[in-house]
Formats: structure tokens, sequence, C-alpha cells
């Protein structure tokens, strides 16, 4: 009488220990049982060894399925195969760093710059808080440059049009700190 194997034994850890012929045969059914589980894709074509029959036991090879890149159709029609892609779409991003100016004359064009874009964030990164008020409590017009010239640790930078004059005062690097536009004013025809 021959002897009938019992509940496997348990580890040390509580598992149960499984046979080489488990192990086997789980590697060998489960891409089978998890390809019947699939969702409707069918199931990748499989080749057999040379000279050997489908029913036989040489290792058989699975082709693995074709890739596609996110949002793309392909339609398999015989031997020809063809693959829409999606339609590209361009955004463009306002820059996030700008250079800052590094004279007198740089700072006033980049203080009108940012007067005639209505960006007040970008005034406030070259001019003191009151020069951004003084500036944009005025109507934006456009300015002609006319001349820049020094004066005691500031620059002034004279612009121009048909109501009048624009003096936009620069501080210069003298005395250690950083150059800014200080002061706007206007002057009317």
């Amino acid at each position: 009488m021959r002897d009938r194997p019992g509940p496997p034994a348990r580890t040390d850890a509580g598992r149960r220990r499984v046979g080489p012929a488990l192990v086997v045969a789980a590697s060998l059914l489960g891409p089978i049982a998890l390809t019947a589980c699939s969702s409707s894709t069918p199931a990748p074509p499989t080749t057999t060894a040379a000279g050997t029959s489908p029913g036989s036991t040489a290792p058989a090879t699975t082709a693995p399925p074709a890739t596609r890149a996110p949002g793309t159709t392909s339609t398999t029609a015989g031997s020809s195969t063809t693959t829409t892609a999606p339609a590209s779409t361009t955004t463009t991003v306002r820059p996030t760093t700008t250079t800052m100016p590094t004279t007198a004359q740089g700072f006033a064009q980049a203080l009108l710059a940012a007067w005639a874009a209505g960006d007040r964030e970008a005034a406030a990164a070259v001019a003191t808080p009151e020069a951004v008020t003084d500036t944009f409590a005025l109507t934006y017009q456009p300015w002609t440059f006319a001349e820049c010239s020094g004066a005691a640790g500031s620059t002034i930078c004279r612009y121009t049009s048909p109501a009048g004059e624009l003096l936009v005062q620069v501080r210069n690097l003298t005395g250690g700190l950083p150059m800014t536009v200080t002061g706007v004013r206007f002057t009317p025809a």
C-alpha cells in the first residue's frame, strides 16, 4: 500500500511548501491563464520549434505584443499596416526668467515696456514701488527716447511725445545700492 501524501508541511513562518512539480506547472500555465483572463485583445500567435508539431512537448515561443504610442490606432489587413497618430498641438509658454538690464537706459526702457504691456510685476522688477505706482497712474502713450545723462548718484533718461516729456530717474550703483528706477515725472507739452 502506497503512502498518500498528506497536507503540505508548514514552514516556520506558517507558509506552505510548494513542490517542484507545482512550480513548473504554474510557470507553464500562468501565461495561458492570464491570456484567457485578459481583455478582448486576441492572444498573440505562438510558434513551435522547427520540426515539431503543435501538439508536441517542444518549448514554444510567444511573439511579444506590438506596442504603439498612446492615442494611436493600428489596423492590420493582410500584410499591410496603417497607423494613425493623434493630431499634434503647439503650446507657447511665456519665459519665466528675464535678464535684468545693466544700464540706466536699460532700466528705463524695461519700465516703459512693462508699462506698455500693463505688467506691474515686470515693472516691479526694475523699479521701486513708488515709481511703479507713479508710472501706472499715467495714461500710457508711445515715447521716443531722447537721452540719458548722469547726476550725483542717478541718471535721468528723457523721453518725448506730442503730449509732453517723461523723465525717468535711475539710481546708479554708487553707494552700494542696486540700480533701479526710483522716480518718474511727466511734464505736459
